[in-house]
């Protein structure tokens, strides 16, 4: 039997444009950088790779990684959207690589849990190549793409993100529910920020 090899690839290359004035996946949460939370989750969960794709400010999102075992991958080409860099993440990949989950880095309530409950959804047997959670009907992140998909990601430029790959394959995708609003709460403005910090529970921890 064949053994599964999974991957994650954190886009961590945006401009965050709605927070002009500062990098926002370097931003530190109890002691922890924002794109380092979504980094834990995913070094904690039974992925056997992690890739984090920089661009903007790349030093400053080296950085915040620390010594983390994971393999960072420059996107020259970042501020075109961020096609380009699902794209420069996924050509990074092992050769052997069974599937990757895209994920965005400032996403900091995941958990292992909801990579592996994801993870634990692909069955390509089944057809079942796409698997992506939802919660309350609204879809998140981190979204599954087995190996099949891979051209087609390879492929994508601009702002086009991987969405239409989902939706031209629909008869593929597995939508696995979860529990909690993690999987949609992103960090994009200030007011999202501020909010994170009055809620964040301090005693919980990103790989748990």
């Amino acid at each position: 039997m064949t053994e599964t090899r999974v991957a994650v690839v954190v886009l961590a290359a945006g401009c965050s444009a709605r927070m002009p004035d500062v990098n926002k996946l370097a931003l530190e949460l109890d002691g922890v950088a924002l794109v380092a939370r979504v980094v834990d989750a995913a070094l904690a969960s039974t992925a056997t790779d992690v890739v984090v794709v920089t661009g903007s400010e790349a030093e400053a999102v080296s950085s915040a990684l620390g010594v983390r075992t994971v393999r960072i991958v420059h996107n020259p080409d970042y501020a075109e959207g961020m096609g380009t860099s699902i794209a420069a993440g996924v050509a990074a990949l092992p050769e052997d690589t069974t599937c990757a989950l895209i994920c965005l880095g400032d996403l900091p309530r995941l958990r292992a849990d909801h990579f592996d409950a994801v993870i634990h959804a692909f069955d390509p047997l089944q057809g079942q190549t796409l698997c992506v959670p939802v919660h309350k009907g609204r879809r998140g992140h981190p979204v599954l793409f087995g190996a099949y998909h891979f051209d087609a990601l390879r492929a994508l430029s601009a702002d086009t993100g991987a969405r239409h790959i989902l939706e031209t394959h629909a008869d593929a995708v597995r939508e696995v529910e979860v529990d909690d609003a993690a999987v949609n709460q992103d960090i994009d403005t200030p007011e999202d920020w501020a909010a994170l910090e009055a809620e964040c529970d301090p005693d919980q921890t990103p790989g748990n």
